[in-house]
């Protein structure tokens, strides 16, 4: 099997976590080849091949308290199953935890270095403006928190390099998913959420008193 893993683009985290969900074969190019001969679609099934699936799973490298600063690292990961045939398999294939064969495995840092660039992430906010003028724009604190919320989501993924591998720890995932959860080397800190502010306490007396008082 040959493999062009896609464009970051193309994978989503619509639940607001480190690991994407899973994205189906039509979504990244891919064929596959027996001896020296390509194989056509309409041959797949006659050798024995189905669709698949991918996903990214996200967490701090281990080398993130490091002089660079945090790093992000990402490993892509790929099952021999369509999305729908995942998600009828059973509920813990949401789990990052769920073993792939791993296809990729790469890790930058968070914001351009002054030397270089090296494809970092992009900052999270870029308003356009100084923050003093974005009045709708959430507080320092509130946003340490959300991020915090996000990144404490991360887990190791279950990375397999061969097929005998990746049957033996389906049969450990379909038994027990959260026995192959594990967090990573380094967890990103907790961080405490922004408290409101609070107004001023005005019985109702008082209330209609300002209203009707001139």
């Amino acid at each position: 099997m040959v493999i062009s893993v896609p464009d970051g683009a193309n994978f989503r985290f619509d639940g607001g976590t480190m690991y994407s969900d899973l994205i189906g074969s039509e979504e990244y190019k891919h064929y596959f080849t027996k001896g020296d001969s390509l194989v056509p679609p309409t041959d797949w099934e006659r050798n024995n091949i189905g669709e698949t699936s991918m996903r990214a799973v996200c967490h701090l490298d281990k080398s993130s308290n490091g002089a660079e600063g945090p790093k992000a690292k990402m490993t892509i990961l790929i099952f021999p199953r369509s999305t729908d045939e995942m998600n009828e398999l059973s509920d813990s294939t949401q789990s990052p935890a769920w073993p792939g064969v791993r296809i990729l495995e790469a890790s930058c840092i968070f914001s351009p270095s002054i030397a270089q660039w090296k494809d970092p992430i992009c900052p999270l906010f870029v308003t356009g403006s100084p923050l003093t003028e974005a009045a709708n724009c959430p507080s320092t604190q509130e946003i340490r928190h959300q991020i915090a919320a996000v990144m404490r989501t991360a887990k190791r993924p279950t990375a397999c390099t061969s097929s005998r591998a990746l049957k033996t720890q389906w049969e450990k995932a379909t038994r027990d998913i959260e026995a192959l959860e594990q967090e990573p080397t380094i967890t990103w800190p907790e961080a405490d959420r922004h408290q409101p502010e609070q107004g001023k306490h005005t019985t109702v007396n008082q209330w209609i008193y300002m209203h009707t008082v001139q």
